[in-house]
């Protein structure tokens, strides 16, 4: 299988996306790779902490830490 994107592509295009407090984004769920609607709390160059949308099934859970590269687009 072909590879689109190297590594570092991949990391320049993340390290690009504009992605501030309150942004809602899609990511798959760290334990059950759901793929959820997020919204951002904190935004640093390398991670986000982001919580869940109330009208989440997983809504009542804490926020948490991911790396910007499991972003799968800003709503």
């Amino acid at each position: 299988m072909n590879k689109l994107f190297n590594k570092e592509k991949i990391l320049f295009i993340h390290e690009n996306f504009k992605i501030i407090k309150n942004n809602i984004i899609w990511i798959h769920h760290p334990i059950t790779e759901d793929l959820i609607n997020v919204k951002v709390e904190e935004s640093n160059r390398d991670y986000l902490i982001v919580s869940i949308l109330k009208d989440s099934d997983y809504y009542g859970q804490p926020n948490f830490k991911i790396k910007k590269t499991q972003v799968l687009g800003i709503k």
